[in-house]
């Protein structure tokens, strides 16, 4: 496994693997619809950076995908996705979701208000606002 795919690894041991690319995927989810606008490169960008960290093939990406954006309005779900990644994840592993989160609200070119707001709330959320 490589250096990028190591950041998640050790989360495995509690969380199987495509339990946690799901959450992460949800959340990438909740930040590409954040201005009402969903564009092909955040859907692009959101498999990519499955791909990425994950290792996922096409099928299980596509799965993971489809999931994640039906669950991306529960908020039942999202608090235990909140809950679960809170209690599994270092504030390093934390902080590289953060910044995934931001990488999906800049793939279409633009940061509205609405993406600007949802960052800050996911962050608050992800425990990562305390100084």
């Amino acid at each position: 496994m490589d250096k990028t795919n190591d950041i998640f690894f050790d989360s495995f041991e509690k969380v199987s693997k495509d339990e946690l690319a799901l959450y992460i995927a949800t959340l990438l989810f909740q930040m590409a619809y954040a201005d009402k606008d969903f564009h092909d490169n955040e859907h692009i960008e959101i498999v990519r950076q499955l791909n990425k960290f994950f290792s996922l093939g096409d099928e299980d990406a596509f799965n993971i995908v489809e999931d994640a954006q039906n669950l991306q309005n529960d908020e039942k779900k999202l608090q235990e996705i909140f809950d679960t990644i809170n209690e599994v994840f270092s504030s390093l592993q934390k902080e590289q979701i953060y910044n995934i989160i931001l990488e999906i609200g800049i793939a279409d070119g633009i940061i509205t208000k609405e993406e600007i707001e949802l960052a800050r709330e996911l962050k608050k959320k992800l425990l990562l606002d305390k100084e």
